[in-house]
């Protein structure tokens, strides 16, 4: 494999990362959100947090599947 596949999918996977970061960082503010709301605003917050995490399972996956394609293309 050429270095400049290899490093392109380096790049993908820390990028990936950051993503998933990212995402992390959604799941508690919208949990803090969620502990924070009012009685009636409850359910909205909730799933809300129930979203956000939705999207960081997403987020990982994706950074999964990154690091699963680099290891297997590890230059020797």
């Amino acid at each position: 494999m050429l270095p400049s596949t290899y490093q392109r999918l380096a790049d993908e996977a820390m990028e990936r990362y950051v993503l998933w970061r990212e995402a992390c960082a959604g799941v508690h503010s919208a949990y803090d959100a969620w502990q924070a709301a009012r009685a009636g605003d409850r359910r909205l917050a909730g799933a809300a947090h129930v979203a956000a995490l939705d999207r960081e399972q997403a987020a990982a996956s994706l950074y999964a599947e990154a690091i699963e394609q680099l290891a297997a293309r590890q230059p020797a």
